[in-house]
Formats: structure tokens, sequence, C-alpha cells
């Protein structure tokens, strides 16, 4: 079985609910799994380096888990990456110790999918900004997995079980016309359940979260992914309109 090292790179992880659920979905698989919280093992002098490239070493597979902030990492993942991937370690001469092992980018971002569209707010679509994290891994030798990210979130506060999602959804959400005097023959916690198993939803301790974009980390594992995806950027990073 392959180890799987997360750094979790968000600056106030438990405020972090989309984060939470991925990484909650994360730690539901079967995988042989790390994460390791930059929030918490960022001291007033820093990473431990040494710590943080053995850890690095151990790991066949490395996901890089943040929120995307103007279209990139987070200050605290950005002096990560500065720190722990030093010449003679990830890469330069002798820095060959990342070579060969898979990286994946998941994050979350705050526009809708939508917006990530010429005209559009954002103006460009996700992968376009992406090149600089790509080249990273790229210099350090690892092979890139096609990237996850997670947009168009539902997040409904207070609600916590499959029956008050199904009844938020019929009573308040404006989708039925909620009729109270049928109220007995509303099925809420089927409801509930059909909708939470369709959108891949979780309820955290503020209500309940779906996201999309997770892939099974089973699947990630393979070496087709990998190549597939690395073949298929270098053909297009030369045509982004």
């Amino acid at each position: 079985m392959q180890k799987i090292l997360v750094i979790n790179g968000h600056p106030n992880p438990e405020a972090s609910v989309a984060g939470k659920a991925v990484l909650n979905a994360l730690e539901s698989s079967r995988c042989e799994m790390q994460i390791r919280t930059l929030a918490q093992l960022c001291g007033p002098n820093g990473f431990d380096v040494t710590a943080e490239q053995e850890a690095l070493r151990r790991a066949d597979v490395i996901v890089w888990h943040f929120p995307f902030y103007w279209y990139s990492v987070p200050a605290i993942l950005k002096k990560w990456i500065d720190d722990v991937l030093t010449r003679g370690f990830a890469h330069g001469a002798g820095g060959t110790a990342l070579h060969g092992k898979k990286l994946l980018l998941s994050f979350t971002t705050g526009a809708a999918a939508q917006e990530y569209a010429k005209g559009r707010a954002m103006n460009w679509p996700v992968e376009a900004f992406l090149p600089p994290l790509l080249q990273t891994a790229y210099l350090c030798g690892m092979k890139t997995l096609a990237p996850v990210w997670s947009n168009g979130m539902i997040f409904i506060p207070g609600v916590h079980t499959p029956k008050e999602y199904g009844k938020y959804m019929i009573q308040e959400s404006g989708r039925f016309g909620y009729d109270d005097h049928l109220d007995a023959f509303y099925d809420y916690e089927g409801y509930g359940q059909h909708r939470i198993q369709q959108e891949n939803g979780r309820f955290s301790a503020y209500g309940y979260v779906s996201y999309f974009g997770v892939m099974a980390l089973e699947e990630l594992m393979s070496e087709d992914p990998a190549e597939a995806y690395q073949a298929q950027q270098g053909l297009q990073w030369g045509r982004i309109e």
C-alpha cells in the first residue's frame, strides 16, 4: 500500500468548512495516510525542515491541500515550499529525494465554477493559474496527478442529520411547492439521504457541506493518470487563450 502525505496549507484550519470536508473524505479512504497541518507546525522559528523533509522521503504520494488564495497557495504553504524544498534535497545537484513521487493539488475556491471563464470575474479557467505549481513539481522530479478542486460549495449551517437536510430542502430551499397540510406524507429522511449520496455531502460541526471534484484515492494510485495528465499539460500550456 502506498503512503500518502497530506500537507494541509490552510492558515486557519479550524475555520475551514470546505477544507475539513475534503480532508474527512481523504481520511475515510483505505490508504495509509499522514496529515501535516502547517498552521500547527510553523513555530516562531519557522518549520522543522529536517522533520518535514523526512516526512516527504517516506511518502509515495504527496497532496498539497489548500484554499485558493489570489490564484495561488496561501502564504504559509508558500513558506513551506520555500523552506523545505531546498537545493540539494528537492532539486539541483544531488536533489533527488522527491524524484518519481506523485503530487496531487487539492484545493477549494471561493468563487463558483462558472466564474472561472473568459469575461467572467476570474477571466481564466482554473487550469491557467496552475503552471507555477506544476513547474515546481516538474523541477523536483515529481509526477503530477490531475488536480482536484472544489467550488460551488453547498453549506447549510445548523443541519446535522439526513432528516434535517431533507426537511430544509423541501420546506425552505424554494425548490419545491411545500404544502404544510401534506407534512405527514413527506419522507424527509429518505430524501435527505438520497441528496447526500448524490452530492457526496457530509455533516460537520457547523452544518451540512457538499463539494465536488474529490476522486477516490485508490483511482489516483495508478501510474496512468499522472502520465496522461503530464502529457496533456505539455500539449496545452502553449495554447491557453
